[in-house]
C-alpha cells in the first residue's frame, strides 16, 4: 500500500499532497526507468549505447568499449553454504555474458568486495581464487577494484570489452535492433540456473550437475561473435527469463 503524506503550508494556504512510492510497488525495471531520468543528458557524439541494453559502449579513438556491471549478494544471489571459489567465479561470469549479449570480447575488470570485518581470509582467497580462473578462461584481466565494510559479504565486479569494428564502425547486438516477427532463438538450456538453485535450497551438494549450472555458469561468449559474422544484430543476457526478457 502506498504511504500518502500531507503537507500543510499557510503561507500558501494549500495543501501539497506527496505520495511514497515504495520499490516493490514498481518493479526492478520500473525503478530504473525512474532512476534513468534523473540522470538522463542529451547524449554525447562519442555514446553509441546508453542506459537499457546489457551494456553501454562508447567510441574511444578508432575503438569502441564496453562496459558493464554486476553485483553478487550473500543471501541474495548465492547461499551463504555455496563454495566460495563458485561466488567468484559467477560474479565475473555474470559480466562476461552482458558483454557476450553485445556481441563484444572481455578486456579488463574491476573488482569491489564489501564484507564483515570477521570474513575469514582464506574463503576470501578462494573467491578470487574462482574469479582468476574464470578470468583466465575468457582472457580477462583483473587490473583493481575497492574493498569495503559491509554487514554482508557482496562482491560487484566492473567490466569492460571491446566491440569488432567493420568499416568504422563496432558491430553490436543490440536490444532496440529487434522487430516485430523475428524468430526469437536461445542458446543453452532455459531454466537450468534456476533449477540449480532451487535443487541447492533442497539441501543438494554444489557437486550435483543441475547445481553445478547454477554455480559455475560459462557465457557463450563465441556464440555472440559468431552471431555477429551471421549478421544477426539483436540479442539479450537471459537473466529474469525468457518471456520477461524478451518484452
Amino acid at each position: 500500500m502506498r504511504t500518502v503524506v500531507s503537507v500543510y503550508r499557510p503561507a500558501a494556504k494549500a495543501l501539497r499532497i506527496i505520495v511514497v512510492v515504495k520499490v516493490s510497488e514498481i518493479g526492478e525495471f520500473g525503478l530504473i526507468e525512474r532512476l534513468a531520468a534523473k540522470v538522463a543528458q542529451t547524449p554525447g557524439k562519442d555514446l553509441i549505447v546508453g542506459i537499457g541494453d546489457d551494456a553501454a559502449v562508447w567510441r574511444a579513438g578508432d575503438r569502441a568499449i564496453i562496459a558493464t556491471t554486476d553485483t553478487l549478494v550473500e543471501g541474495v544471489h548465492f547461499l551463504p553454504s555455496v563454495p566460495p571459489r563458485d561466488v567468484g567465479w559467477k560474479s565475473l561470469a555474470v559480466n562476461v555474458s552482458d558483454i557476450a549479449a553485445m556481441g563484444g570480447c572481455p578486456t579488463f575488470a574491476l573488482v569491489t568486495l564489501a564484507l564483515p570485518s570477521d570474513s575469514e581470509v582464506t574463503e576470501l582467497e578462494e573467491m578470487y581464487s574462482g574469479l582468476r580462473l574464470c578470468a583466465d578462461a575468457y582472457g580477462v584481466e583483473v587490473v583493481g577494484g575497492d574493498v569495503v565494510s559491509a554487514p554482508q559479504v557482496s562482491i560487484t565486479v566492473a567490466l569492460m570489452g571491446e566491440a569488432v569494428i567493420h568499416s568504422g564502425e563496432p558491430l553490436l547486438l543490440r536490444r532496440d535492433a529487434a522487430r516485430p516477427g523475428d524468430v526469437i532463438a536461445v542458446t543453452g538450456t532455459l531454466g537450468g540456473s534456476a533449477g540449480g538453485l532451487r535443487r541447492l535450497q533442497d539441501g543438494a551438494t554444489a557437486d550435483e550437475p543441475l547445481a553445478r549450472v547454477h554455480l559455475q555458469p560459462e557465457p557463450p561468449l563465441e556464440t555472440g561473435a559468431t552471431a555477429i559474422e551471421a549478421g544477426i544484430v539483436c540479442a539479450i543476457d537471459v537473466s529474469d527469463g525468457l518471456l520477461r526478457d524478451i518484452g
